[in-house]
């Protein structure tokens, strides 16, 4: 079971599971109590007495929920609002938590989740990765460090949200009452209550200004093989439009990174934004295309190894769709339709409009190597990166010392590297063929 939880259900119309049998007094035998689970050879629950035997350990094994650490026989409610957990000794000085389950939507009309598909217990409907599992009874698990919404009953994915009371979407936390712009559209969605969210239709105008201004998910996009001698992928993302790029050189597998970096705004004039892309998105045969599965959808003819190169486009929910020459009379080929034409001509004009603004690192050329975006000799020089708390500061092409060729001697005094901003930053030292080595950090 996930972050070591145990499962104890005793919900509607399970009355029994595996052995277990539902009661309504506390349990002295090793099963639970409280919870109303009783068991034999099970793990003790709430309220149970649990290993007695196990010495010293009990003492001192802890458990870890929602960033709290309790002792062995310690009980505290689970983030719902309506069960309780304890920490039960699990052997070799370790805890593990145990929950009662009961079904506290039960009379509701309205259970949390839908067994079997995990992701229907994300708060956040737009995250695509499940983050707590779907019981038998409808309720959701959401392990040890996912808060359950006393709410709604599902997992909520915002370590600043633990209470609850706000919309969790797209990432993105919204107070009750506002309104924020739905994803892949240009409808309003409004936080009608905690966890719940309403959704009103607005058209999209762009004679107006009125744009759908977020991603319903992270696109790759690019080109591959037929007579180009480079693939080009690039990625967007993200709630700000997050874009990154690298090439790829067919003739050798070299490859040219770009620093990822953020679009314009959307709406913003003289510029390729996400709401010209995400506009483009919504074609009714854009879209189409991107909803078959399984896919993808090819429009076009494909004409590989040689001719035209072929252009794709992967959304993250599995959508894809391929572009490739003219159909030109071709008999079962999909034409390439003036809304997928549109749609790539904008692709290529953001792609040229980041790329002249990104770092790219430049293509390695005999006897060079790539650091960041210079080429240092191989053989005579190494790159010498710097980081500040983890994130990179810079990079330089510097001589080694005489007499060494490689990272491994590499140890002279970093504060040479620039100026007097020395320790504690990390240096590190990388070259053509060998490991990235840390430069010694002393400033005498």
């Amino acid at each position: 079971m996930p972050n070591g939880r145990v499962l104890t259900v005793c919900g509607v119309g399970l009355a029994t599971l595996a052995a277990m049998t539902c009661s309504a007094s506390p349990k002295t035998d090793g099963g639970a109590a409280g919870s109303g689970v009783s068991g034999s050879g099970g793990a003790a629950g709430v309220g149970g007495s649990g290993n007695a035997d196990a010495g010293a350990d009990v003492e001192t094994s802890t458990c870890d929920y929602l960033f709290q650490t309790y002792p062995t026989g310690a009980t505290f409610p689970e983030s719902d609002g309506c069960n309780t957990c304890r920490c039960d000794y699990q052997g070799s000085g370790t805890g593990l938590v145990t929950c009662s389950e009961m079904n506290c939507w039960a009379g509701t009309g309205q259970l949390p989740c839908t067994f079997g598909i995990d992701q229907t217990c994300n708060e956040d409907a737009q995250q695509p990765v499940p983050i707590g599992f779907c019981r038998l009874n409808g309720t959701c698990d959401c392990g040890n460090y996912n808060a359950t919404s006393p709410f709604t009953g599902r997992c909520l994915r915002s370590y600043d949200d633990t209470p609850g009371a706000h919309c969790e979407y797209a990432g993105a936390n919204y107070d009750v009452g506002t309104d924020f712009q739905c994803v892949g559209s240009c409808d309003v969605c409004h936080c009608d209550a905690p966890g719940r969210i309403s959704r009103r239709a607005v058209a999209c105008d762009p004679a107006t200004g009125v744009l759908p201004c977020r991603l319903d998910g992270t696109y790759v996009y690019g080109t591959l093989g037929g007579s180009a001698t480079t693939a080009e992928v690039s990625v967007l993302g993200g709630e700000n439009f997050w874009y990154s790029h690298v090439s790829t050189r067919l003739s050798d597998g070299a490859t040219n990174d770009c620093n990822p970096s953020y679009t314009p705004a959307c709406g913003a004039t003289n510029a390729i934004d996400q709401g010209d892309i995400m506009f483009d998105l919504m074609d009714p045969t854009v879209a189409a295309a991107l909803g078959v599965r399984p896919g993808p959808v090819l429009f076009g003819v494909d004409t590989r190894p040689a001719g035209t190169p072929l252009t794709f486009l992967h959304r993250s929910d599995g959508g894809e769709l391929l572009v490739g020459a003219p159909c030109a009379g071709s008999s079962g080929c999909t034409e390439i339709s003036d809304g997928v034409t549109h749609l790539l001509a904008d692709l290529a004009a953001l792609d040229k409009q980041e790329l002249a603004m990104l770092g790219c690192s430049p293509w390695p050329e005999p006897g060079t190597f790539v650091c960041d975006n210079l080429l240092c000799k191989s053989g005579s020089e190494y790159c010498a990166k710097r980081q500040a708390n983890g994130v990179h500061i810079f990079a330089v092409c510097r001589p080694y010392p005489d007499g060494c060729t490689t990272c491994a001697c590499v140890t002279a005094d970093a504060s040479s590297l620039q100026g007097t901003q020395s320790c504690p930053d990390t240096y590190f030292c990388t070259d053509a063929g060998g490991p990235v080595s840390t430069i010694n950090c002393d400033t005498g």
